[in-house]
């Protein structure tokens, strides 16, 4: 902590208190070291030797040169903790092809040519015992189930792994009948209807969308003022006041329409906090929306809008039959230094706001 005031000293002592706070330090050690001093700024600060455990989550860091946020498939994760890497031991390595694989080493054989996600154990953060010849095993959504002494390469390889199917705290919200039936027309033909749909078609996804118009979007926005916004601040605390803007997309069998496993949130996109799919219909095969963390596939019928944190992977399985159509976006904060992208963000009408309803003091402060 002392470490950590030394580079904030000079910032207001309100300033510097939350920044401690945010990263969990002992609120009395807090108070001490900014308002009693009585904390000697000469003492060595010591970390407690602990290590993730199982049952602990392994955090979104950077791992050579593989960012952990980029794995959005639901295979296992092994960190293998090796003495040494020779190449018979790295040619089997190698082909572990059903999981997401980082290994730490001690030393390697001479002219032996390694992944760059390969790291030495010693430069990697004093998160994880460096024992010779450890392995981690992580669930697709980087919580450590396992933890594995080995000899040989054989014991991993001969390792049977369970996947962890049942979780029970998938973060989404599902809510059926979010718009009424005049205005999930009115959306439906708007794009039946439309000349200048866009295109998006690479290896990724491939699917056709198109932007409402202004009367079109405030229609959306004041219904789900009603119909999602009071569920969404009460569940996840967060008052939708931004959002991207809407598209209405059509993922179609004729062209394997899809959206492969991908995160929302990464860089420069860090003002996206929730993800918006609403299901305008229900006549199509194939098309599901999976959460690969969780294992979790969703079909709901027309009408229902999923709402779910961006930073979740997430994908749309390949269209079989027919086409899958939906109402997406992204529920946002502002845009820092960015007036203009806010003004264009900003949600365009809200049924209670504009009967000047005002909420009982019973929300969480912000």
């Amino acid at each position: 902590m002392i470490k950590e005031y030394e580079k904030l000293k000079g910032l207001p002592l309100n300033i510097i208190e939350k920044r401690l706070r945010e990263q969990n330090y002992n609120l009395d050690l807090i108070f001490d070291l900014l308002y009693t001093q009585k904390i000697d700024f000469n003492q060595d600060e010591k970390v407690p030797e602990n290590f993730l455990e199982i049952g602990d989550y392994f955090p979104f860091i950077k791992i050579g040169s593989k960012e952990i946020y980029n794995i959005v498939n639901d295979k296992d994760i092994f960190i293998i903790i090796i003495d040494k890497i020779e190449k018979p031991v790295l040619d089997i390595i190698l082909n572990f092809r059903n999981y997401n694989l980082f290994l730490l080493y001690g030393e390697i054989e001479e002219n032996l040519n390694i992944p760059d996600y390969f790291i030495n154990k010693n430069k990697f953060p004093n998160i994880l015992q460096k024992d010779k010849n450890l392995l981690y095993i992580l669930d697709a959504n980087r919580r450590i189930k396992q933890i594995q002494q080995f000899n040989t390469i054989q014991e991993i390889i001969d390792l049977k792994i369970e996947k962890n199917i049942s979780f029970k705290n998938i973060p989404y919200l599902i809510i059926e009948n979010v718009l009424d039936k005049n205005l999930l027309n009115k959306v439906l033909d708007y794009y039946n209807n439309t000349s200048n749909k866009e295109i998006h078609n690479n290896c990724n996804k491939n699917r056709l969308h198109v932007y409402p118009d202004l009367e079109l979007e405030k229609m959306i926005d004041n219904k789900l003022s009603r119909s999602l916004f009071p569920e969404i601040k009460k569940i996840f605390y967060f008052d939708v006041q931004y959002r991207e803007l809407y598209k209405i997309c059509s993922y179609n069998s004729e062209i394997n329409g899809r959206f492969a496993p991908h995160r929302d949130t990464p860089y420069p996109h860090q003002h996206r906090k929730f993800a918006l799919s609403l299901i305008l219909n229900d006549d199509y095969e194939g098309g599901e929306l999976v959460l690969p963390e969780y294992y979790k596939s969703l079909k709901p019928k027309a009408n229902t809008a999923i709402v779910f944190p961006g930073i979740c992977s997430h994908q749309v399985n390949p269209i079989i039959s027919g086409s899958r159509k939906t109402i997406i976006t992204f529920f946002c904060t502002e845009k820092p230094n960015d007036p203009e992208s806010n003004e264009v963000n900003r949600v365009k009408s809200n049924f209670f706001i504009e009967r000047n309803i005002q909420n009982s003091l019973v929300y969480p402060f912000n």
